[in-house]
């Protein structure tokens, strides 16, 4: 789950890092300690070194808090309608705008840039540029950056009439979320097949141009870093002119205190607000996440010389499989929590096996080379740190079980139990089971807290979290085949939320997500590398042109919102991102499944109406 990759001296990770005031001078004594500098937002740096230099790069007097990058995972035919943003970009009608004079970004896996949606008439392309992180592209770098493939309009424009390779790609081990993402927040529909017509499958802003950052190797691994592809968004916008600029994060993890502090939502916080005292607009959109309705969070309070415990169980599996199917050796089976307490006190967290006596424990400030204890019942894992975030002020600590040790965790009920050292406050903690792989299986918390699974990037102060509801749920696949929702595995009843749609409230008492937008049966474009051959899922999920497809989530339901923001962009390019998340929630529709009790931590301020349409003329 971090950001460590094989090198030929060892391994090399990526790191972040808050600053102590972010100045020239602080960057330029990195680089004198050979730091490789990727991204540098506000106080938010990251950078390449060896792992085993952590200590020593933790230890330089510009360095406030260190840890390692996180590796991210990815989270239009009727979904567009019910925004009301066809209205928008509906020239009969009166209004005519498609996002014209926009940069609509992605940072995500990838686009398909041969897909018609993505190109002109005439097949020249729409993309400004584009630029693949992955470390082994290249060398063909953008300026002022180390690693990866970069390429400007003209180039992709010259490789795409002399049909040359082009290292930017959506590759099929995520099934083509970045092409499909894209296609919601910008496709113009030209995309089709012999005998269908084109400018069914629009996207929110047909008319906007893009740009593509490319997080993802060809395997599915998370090789690029948040922090940088905002830093080269800006560098870009700056490049074009400084249009205003809407990016899209449909990507997120559970690791942090959801409450704003991670140092790339803090990057996220930076990058918007350089935007607006620049007078360069800029809005950044993220999917809420995944995992409404899992038991992942868990919140209590914990008094001095007292404790509190929580429970996990893990299912039952063995070496001879089961319902969780085959263990295949170390390393596939973890359960992460990610326990955060305020950053005045002093606590004792054990983590006990099911047999009751085996456990391991460590107290604020513990020895991290004493944080793993390897048993006959799997390796227990405890690391509280001393460090305080600097945002918030909180500590962090690391706890769980794995089977690094070579064996696997003993099935049954786990406890973690918090006891009170020092308690000067109220003595909360909170924590995430962040990574829980068993098998195929996965655990959970066993009386878990409501809501609370906002996904990170996403409880920024300035990004707009969207939650996913439900437009569609049954399609006709290329062979004629009409497909539902299995009622028994997702809810499909329109017009409700989804049920994997995640809840707030932030970890800081914030409302989120901000509003919700259409996420199941999402019709849009599908990467080539994906193909519908007999037997695959994409078959049945491939819509009768074969160059759309239907996917759900969370992701299909913010680049909605990110069309919308450059929808009003267009119609007014010196709106700021508060006033554009204004507008949204403002405009945010309610009915009898959201009900009247709005915003709340279910849909936000309501469903997604793109006020586009009204603005500019209300007498319509």
């Amino acid at each position: 789950r971090w950001a460590v990759r094989n090198d030929p001296s060892g391994p090399m990770a990526t790191f972040r890092a808050f600053l102590r005031d972010g100045s020239q001078a602080e960057i330029d004594s990195l680089r004198a300690e050979g730091v490789r500098l990727r991204g540098h937002e506000g106080r938010v740096v990251t950078f390449d070194a060896p792992l085993r230099d952590a200590r020593a790069i933790a230890s330089l007097p510009a360095v406030r808090y260190l840890d390692l990058g996180r590796r991210y995972e990815p989270e239009l035919d009727v979904s567009v309608p019910a925004t009301g943003a066809d209205k928008v970009h509906d020239a009969v009608s009166g209004y005519g705008n498609g996002g014209a004079g926009v940069l609509v970004a992605t940072l995500d896996t990838g686009q398909d840039l041969k897909h018609m949606d993505f190109r002109h008439a005439d097949k020249t392309t729409r993309f400004k540029s584009v630029w693949n992180m992955d470390p082994f592209c290249g060398p063909k770098p953008p300026p002022g950056h180390s690693l990866g493939c970069y390429y400007t309009e003209d180039k992709i424009n010259k490789k795409l009439k002399n049909h040359t390779g082009i290292k930017y790609k959506d590759f099929a081990a995520l099934g083509g979320h970045g092409t499909h993402v894209m296609g919601i927040a910008a496709s113009n529909g030209l995309a089709t097949r012999t005998g269908f017509p084109t400018g069914v499958y629009v996207g929110m802003a047909p008319e906007a141009d893009l740009i593509g950052v490319q997080l993802f190797d060809g395997s599915g691994n998370f090789v690029g870093d948040i922090t940088e592809g905002l830093q080269f968004l800006g560098e870009e916008q700056a490049r074009l002119g400084d249009p205003p600029l809407v990016v899209n994060i449909s990507l997120g993890h559970q690791f942090g205190a959801h409450d704003g502090s991670d140092p790339d939502e803090a990057a996220i916080d930076a990058f918007v607000q350089d935007g607006i005292t620049n007078g360069t607009p800029r809005v950044v959109v993220k999917s809420a996440g995944n995992n409404g309705g899992e038991p992942i969070y868990v919140t209590g309070t914990v008094a001095q010389g007292g404790s509190a415990s929580q429970t996990f169980t893990i299912p039952a599996t063995t070496s001879s499989g089961g319902s969780c199917g085959f263990f295949s050796g170390p390393g596939n089976d973890i359960v992460f929590a990610d326990l955060w307490y305020e950053g005045d006190a002093t606590v004792t967290v054990r983590v006990t096996a099911p047999d009751g006596a085996t456990f391991q424990e460590n107290t604020t400030g513990n020895d991290p080379n004493n944080a793993y204890f390897d048993t006959s019942f799997g390796s227990i894992f405890v690391d509280c740190p001393s460090t305080t975030n600097p945002v918030n002020g909180d500590r962090e600590c690391a706890v769980g079980v794995d089977d690094t040790g070579g064996t696997a965790p003993l099935p049954g009920k786990w406890t973690v139990r918090v006891s009170g050292v020092s308690v000067p406050t109220s003595g909360r903690f909170d924590a995430w089971l962040a990574l829980t792989s068993v098998g195929i299986c996965s655990a959970g918390w066993d009386n878990a807290s409501p809501g609370g699974t906002i996904s990170i990037p996403g409880t920024a102060q300035d990004v707009l979290a969207v939650g996913a509801f439900i437009t569609k749920n049954e399609w006709t696949n290329f062979k004629g085949k009409t497909f539902h929702y299995d009622p028994n595995v997702i809810e499909s009843t329109l017009g409700e939320i989804a049920s994997f749609s995640a809840q707030g409230p932030t970890r800081d008492g914030r409302i989120k997500p901000d509003l919700a937008a259409p996420g199941m049966g999402i019709a849009s474009a599908r990467a080539r590398t994906v193909k519908p051959v007999k037997g695959t899922e994409t078959r049945l999920r491939t819509v009768e042109d074969k160059k759309h497809m239907i996917l759900e989530g969370t992701s299909m339901a913010a680049p909605h919102v990110t069309g919308a923001a450059a929808l009003l962009l267009s119609l007014d390019p010196t709106l700021d991102a508060a006033t554009i998340g204004d507008l949204l929630r403002g405009n945010a529709t309610a009915d009898t499944f959201t009900g009247g009790a709005l915003p709340d931590n279910t849909w936000g301020a309501g469903k997604l109406d793109d006020p586009a349409h009204r603005r500019g003329h209300p007498e319509r």
